[in-house]
């Protein structure tokens, strides 16, 4: 009979425990439809809060009146028009239980830094401030950082990546009535031609670097984003 083996398996441990979401867990001790109802809106609630104290931080408006929250405040040298800055970021659609329109669950449409899209982490760019090269409110939200510190700006279309010289990417002539969405298509009209090569506005950063993400982009550039930014080094 052949002898019993002694070697020793060894597998692989168990991932480790992740603390739930608050109210995760919790039974329910809803009698009736309204009862149920009134425990789904607390536990909502716990969960606003729980991301809110993330970005506990209070609003702030730039010089140019953008809205922004610092993430981390940072240590190093300060940013000004004139600054040469390295950044790193995520562009990202507004978060879903966000009451500020700045904080919350954000969907990144693109990023570059963080090796999500590919590119590589530690990736980055370099701009000079007050030159154009960043869509409007990031050019005048990157002021006031210090190295090392993290912010999320709130972009609106018209100061970010929605070409505003041309009168046709919002409405049609004074009194015209003809609205277009953000693609510039006539709402209802038939036969209607996309210019969201026009209305978009590919000259000023942050821009995608694959196709997939400029898609996802042209299909969003019309509505608030936010962008959150990393200030990786300033010279001045």
């Amino acid at each position: 009979a052949p002898l019993p083996a002694a070697a020793l398996v060894q597998g692989n441990a168990p991932p480790p425990k992740k603390k739930p979401p608050p109210g995760a867990g919790r039974s329910s001790k809803a009698t009736n439809i309204d009862e149920a109802m009134a425990a789904g809106e607390v536990r909502e609630n716990e969960m606003e809060a729980d991301v809110e104290e993330r970005y506990a931080g209070p609003v702030m408006r730039s010089s140019k009146g953008d809205p922004y929250r610092e993430v981390d405040i940072g240590s190093g040298a300060v940013a000004s028009a004139g600054s040469e800055v390295t950044i790193m970021y995520r562009v990202m659609r507004l978060g879903k239980r966000s009451r500020d329109g700045i904080s919350g669950e954000a969907q990144v449409i693109f990023s570059r830094g963080y090796g999500e899209d590919e590119d590589k982490v530690g990736d980055n760019v370099s701009v000079i401030l007050g030159q154009g090269a960043l869509v409007e409110a990031l050019d005048t939200g990157i002021e006031g950082m210090k190295s090392g510190g993290k912010r999320r700006v709130f972009v609106s279309p018209q100061r970010g990546w929605k070409n505003m010289r041309l009168n046709y990417c919002t409405y049609d002539g004074a009194g015209g009535g003809q609205r277009r969405d953000g693609l510039g298509i006539i709402a209802g009209g038939p036969g209607s031609v996309s210019q969201a090569e026009d209305c978009f506005d590919a000259s000023r950063l942050p821009q995608p670097n694959n196709y997939a993400a400029t898609r996802r982009l042209a299909r969003r550039f019309d509505e608030g984003l936010i962008v959150e930014v990393e200030l990786v080094n300033v010279k001045k």
